[in-house]
């Protein structure tokens, strides 16, 4: 896992919990807060609103955005896999998972919309689409439960629960499903799972990565949900299982292991459910440990300046087509009370939150007491995060950095975004395509980070030497990543180290050090823009990424970029790329400058181990 090094641990332990609090809020307001009466009677309107338009819908309609596909299906939805679409180059895409997400959001909202205006015509659509549910003949196409199986048996137990209008028929047909689903899947689940009781037990288990995945996870709190509700005898024994899981995951996060803030939250979204009905004493032992908090402070430590509702693209994320970080905060405000949390939900634009999250926010009736996080340096469960602040005119760079062995975390140690101005100016494609084709070897592939290419070789293993995340004084922020260990044993490396400064919120300094025990002949970077922003490069040799208001300079210190080096790479979705290759004799450094607004002056020392950037010294070592 991860090694902390002393630099990082002793300024910043505090902050894994709550060094994100304290000091005034920015001098820049990010959005004005809103009354907690307010919300709720947004959030209220909101959900008729949306509930509205989905009830003159015929059709449900899926947006298989990872691989370019949109399906309208007829309504009601009488089978989980209504049709027999092929996609060239795959031999099986689970179409239901995206279904089933359309299917819940439309029930939830027209039920929930149903049940606080009243509004009959909201019900009985409801009410039908529930039915139809309670008829398919499996809730799952896959050897074993499936993301299905979490989301259909969470939809049918939150129905019976809360939503006392549906008619006893419905009721009934809704037990049964649920009862129906849960002995589908009971022999895997006593064979794999039952036994498995307390925390030891997983944190021993020779296959834990498997048990804490985000698939069989979702898919068994989906069952233990059923259970409840239809009384399934399962019941205790799939509630014993996932305490146990689920204070394994928690504790496995001090040692670095996640799926990155999408899927986390995915996982997170689904525990705070089936928490809804155990004993208090659970509760408390999951929603007060330290390691929840922290989780879903990644997404203030992520969070894009200016524009809270979108985060960092490091890794396999995706921050708005999975919310789900946003809607646990509106599920656990009141009983988290983390007063940083509470900020960052009351600038979240309401009208993105899911269905089910409106409904936790209209019926809330306290908001925990709010206070604004403040810049500075803090590592992240994935990443390190230096930043300026969270206003649109503060800067923040995240920098991967992780040794989880999750297929969502990328080969990327030590690629860094830079963030202003509500986009991300140095970007990344923050997702892996599905879809065979260029786009899939781009977003996998050499070129789709911007940690250094050595002799044409990527990065090939999630590891990293000693890292450290500190403030060096006022408004200078840095971070030093060794990312020798992340690159194969063939390239013969003695060192590759990567140091960010990030100064105030003027200007970011990256200094590269790589040395070789043979020959090396290459480095190569590749830095993306925003897909939305124009380029330039000028005949100083310095490249320009423009995207107004703001303004971001690109400078390598010693060298001269020219319009040669600025790409659109095969499978880009849009991002232009200045990509530089530069010769190297057995070791050298590398500096490169980001500047706001304009470009800055600078010196590069002859022995190449400092660099001044006007009266201000950046050395290496």
């Amino acid at each position: 896992m991860v090694r902390l090094g002393l630099t990082l641990l002793i300024p910043f332990l505090g902050y894994l919990v709550f060094g994100l609090a304290g000091g005034p809020e920015s001098r820049r307001h990010v959005q004005a807060a809103q009354g907690q009466e307010e919300v709720a009677q947004r959030a209220r309107q909101v959900l008729f609103e949306r509930a509205e338009e989905l009830a003159r819908q015929d059709r449900l309609v899926a947006d298989f955005y990872r691989i370019y596909r949109k399906l309208a299906y007829p309504l009601p939805v009488t089978s989980i896999n209504p049709h027999d679409i092929q996609v060239e180059g795959l031999k099986q895409y689970p179409w239901e998972i995206w279904m089933i997400w359309e299917l819940e959001e439309r029930i939830h909202s027209l039920a929930w919309s149903g049940e606080w205006s009243g509004n009959q015509g909201h019900r009985n659509l409801a009410e039908r689409d529930l039915a139809a549910l309670t008829l398919w003949p499996t809730y799952n196409l896959w050897d074993n439960p499936h993301l299905s199986v979490g989301h259909t048996g969470r939809l049918m137990a939150v129905a019976l629960k809360e939503w006392s209008w549906l008619s006893d028929e419905v009721r009934s047909a809704l037990s049964g499903a649920c009862f129906r689903l849960v002995s589908m899947h009971a022999p895997w689940f006593k064979e794999s799972r039952a036994r498995l009781q307390n925390v030891q037990d997983i944190l021993s288990h020779t296959e834990r990565g498997s048990l804490i995945h985000n698939i069989p996870v979702i898919a068994t709190l989906g069952m233990a949900m059923a259970a409840r509700a239809s009384q399934h005898p399962l019941q205790d024994e799939l509630d014993g299982h996932l305490r146990a899981l689920i204070l394994a995951e928690l504790e496995l996060r001090t040692e670095g292991v996640t799926e990155a803030i999408s899927y986390d939250g995915y996982i997170l979204d689904f525990v705070v459910d089936w928490l809804s009905d155990v004993a208090e004493e659970l509760r408390g032992e999951i929603l007060q440990h330290p390691e929840f908090s922290r989780m879903m402070r990644q997404a203030v430590l992520l969070a894009t300046p200016g524009r809270l509702e979108t985060f960092a693209p490091i890794n396999d994320v995706e921050a708005l087509e999975m919310p789900y970080h946003a809607g646990i905060l509106a599920k656990t405000m009141e009983e988290v009370a983390d007063p940083v949390l509470a900020w960052f939900l009351k600038r979240y634009p309401i009208e993105l939150l899911p269905a089910d999250a409106l409904a936790a926010l209209a019926s809330s009736d306290q908001w925990p007491r709010e206070e604004a996080p403040k810049g500075g340096a803090y590592p992240g469960l994935y990443v390190y995060i230096l930043r300026s602040g969270w206003s649109a005119d503060d800067v923040a760079v995240v920098i991967s950095a992780s040794e989880s062995p999750s297929g969502h975390i990328q080969r990327d140690n030590g690629t860094l975004v830079i963030g202003t101005e509500k986009m991300w100016l140095i970007d990344d494609p923050g997702y892996q395509q599905y879809l065979p084709g260029e786009e899939r070897e781009f977003t996998i592939g050499p070129t789709a980070h911007n940690a250094p290419v050595i002799n044409g070789v990527a990065q090939s293993n999630r590891s990293l030497g000693d890292v450290s995340c500190r403030q060096l004084e006022p408004g200078v922020l840095r971070s030093t990543l060794d990312l020798t260990p992340a690159y194969p044993d063939q390239l013969g490396l003695e060192r590759v180290i990567r140091d960010v400064w990030l100064v105030e919120d003027e200007y970011v300094v990256v200094a590269d050090q790589v040395r070789g025990k043979s020959s090396l002949q290459s480095v190569q970077y590749n830095w993306h823009a925003h897909p939305e922003a124009a380029v330039w490069v000028d005949q100083s040799g310095r490249g320009l990424i423009d995207a107004a208001p703001a303004q971001l300079w690109l400078q390598c210190a010693g060298r001269r970029l020219s319009g040669v080096d600025l790409k659109r790479l095969p499978g880009s979705r849009g991002q232009m790329t200045f990509q530089l290759t530069t010769p190297i004799e057995g070791e050298g450094v590398f500096w490169w400058i980001f500047s706001l607004g304009k470009p800055v002056e600078y010196r590069l020392s002859p022995t190449q181990d400092s660099l001044l950037v006007g009266s201000r010294s950046f050395s290496i070592g």
